[in-house]
């Protein structure tokens, strides 16, 4: 939300819908266009006012939350005329409009839910950041190399009649779940990397899969994919200069592209222009959360490491591993010494000194 952290929102910011500043926001992007155009308009928002106040925001905007009421000790109200009075304002409408009415209470309760989960998250997570750490390994020494957890949602899929588990070379020990994938995805694998996965996720494919797939292998529920997207964006926003020039200098404007994948909160699924945009969202990824991405498509694996942080500054390697089928993503555990798919191009060129070591120290299980 730093896109409403505006000096002329001052007045409005905790008082009216994130909608209506997602709206004056585009209002005054149209105009700055509009005005270094030499292009004119009636609006005199961003012209007209340092702040814009309260009063000029029509009551339809104001912030509905019922989720933690202010109680005033001072102001008596008589609660039951009140509610009363609401009531037949409400029942004299038209049934259209009554409608209207509870979809917009019920959207504004779920997102309420979603913020006060997000607020809560991001007050106990710790992002990591490329300046703060310090060697705590000797470069000697071979960090330990721990494995993403995961939580299996998905139902028993019986195989094919062409297709059976001994066509395939995945553990027996795998997770009940995550063996009865084995039959929808197991050919999406790579044949090398199949002894090696002890569970298969499947997620919701509601445009926010990949976001999903990745919650699931930092360990939270895939439900969490709003918090993950939050966090991609703060570390977008947090080192804008840097990603700008690793993203533009690769390929011009896909620093904008990949911002606008990544920015989407709505309790609705995403749409097309919001998926995961992959590999450079792993980039991200991998800086903001501390772990090294496996990313397995059509267009060859490959593994992504940090940007700016060295491998012997962290005590534990955690890895999240992705399995994009094309219009899908999905999300596996590996776990034992298996042989790393090659590293990210944009990595290798972009990745800072202090970054240099992580070839090192996986020398002996690049592919």
């Amino acid at each position: 939300m730093g896109h409403h952290k505006l000096a002329i929102f001052d007045n409005l910011r905790g008082k009216v819908s994130h909608k209506a500043l997602d709206l004056l926001v585009e209002e005054k992007d149209k105009i700055r266009v509009m005005r270094d155009s030499n292009m004119t308009c009636g609006h005199q928002i961003w012209t007209s006012y340092k702040k814009i106040p309260l009063s000029d925001i029509d009551i339809f905007w104001t912030k509905l939350n019922t989720a933690n009421p202010t109680l005033l000790e001072e102001e008596e109200i008589d609660v039951i005329g009140k509610m009363c009075l609401v009531t037949e304002e409400i029942n004299s409408k038209s049934p259209e409009i009554k409608k209207s009415l509870i979809k917009k209470a019920q959207k504004q309760k779920e997102e309420d839910v979603v913020k006060d989960n997000l607020a809560y998250q991001e007050s106990t997570f710790e992002p990591l950041r490329h300046s703060s750490f310090t060697a705590v390994i000797k470069k000697s020494q071979k960090p330990v190399f721990g494995r993403s957890r995961s939580t299996s949602v998905s139902k028993a899929i019986p195989p094919s009649d062409s297709q059976s588990q001994n066509e395939f070379c995945f553990p027996r020990n795998m997770k009940p779940d995550g063996l009865n994938n084995v039959y929808r995805f197991g050919r999406h694998i790579l044949p090398i990397i199949q002894p090696y996965v002890i569970n298969i996720q499947d997620v919701e494919p509601d445009g926010n899969c990949g976001f999903r797939s990745v919650a699931v292998g930092l360990g939270f529920d895939e439900n969490h994919w709003a918090f993950i997207r939050q966090q991609l964006l703060h570390e977008l926003d947090f080192n804008t200069d840097l990603y700008k020039y690793v993203f533009n200098s690769n390929d011009p404007g896909s620093y904008d592209v990949l911002r606008n994948t990544i920015n989407w909160q709505e309790i609705a699924p995403a749409p097309a222009e919001h998926w995961m945009f992959m590999p450079h969202t792993g980039l991200v990824i991998a800086q903001r959360f501390g772990v090294i991405v496996h990313l397995f498509s059509n267009r060859g694996p490959q593994t992504i490491f940090l940007l700016w942080t060295s491998a012997n500054s962290l005590m534990r390697h955690n890895v999240v591993s992705v399995v994009h089928l094309g219009v899908h993503f999905i999300n596996v555990t590996l776990q034992g010494d298996y042989t790393m798919p090659t590293v990210n191009p944009i990595w290798k060129r972009y990745r800072n000194d202090a970054a240099s070591d992580w070839e090192f120290v996986y020398h002996d299980r690049s592919g």
